[in-house]
């Protein structure tokens, strides 16, 4: 719906705690006016840490329910790639899978995304 998209944004953040603050403040102020968005990927941070905590209390970002260990993928020992959707948008249990193609663990969660309310309108201009 054009006037309610879904947005997604794919984050790599920094290294440096100061520069994800930065970059996650900037990213807030992406997704402050949309109802459905999920901001996922690599945030080399854990859930607990002061910048997740201030992007969560500034945009209304849900945690998951559950969260897997994946850096670094040979032997995990920190949640640093997330999942995190809007207050709308239903999220299921999330899941680290055990593949290695990278210094992290994928992560996948099973969401449930709100009705379409005006499927007629949007079909009409497709």
């Amino acid at each position: 719906d054009p006037a309610d998209p879904l947005v997604v944004v794919l984050v790599h953040l920094s290294l440096s705690a100061r520069a994800r603050r930065r970059q996650l403040k900037y990213i807030a102020g992406l997704i402050k006016n949309h109802r459905n968005a999920v901001v996922m990927g690599d945030m080399n941070s854990e859930l607990h840490s002061r910048e997740i905590r201030e992007l969560l209390a500034s945009t209304g970002l849900s945690q998951p329910t559950n969260v897997g260990l994946t850096y670094p993928s040979w032997r995990p020992k920190m949640a640093f790639d997330h999942i995190l959707v809007t207050p709308g948008i239903k999220s299921g249990e999330s899941e680290v899978f055990t593949v290695k193609h990278s210094d992290h663990l994928p992560v996948a969660m099973g969401v449930d995304f709100p009705t379409i309310r005006n499927v007629h309108e949007i079909t009409s201009t497709l």
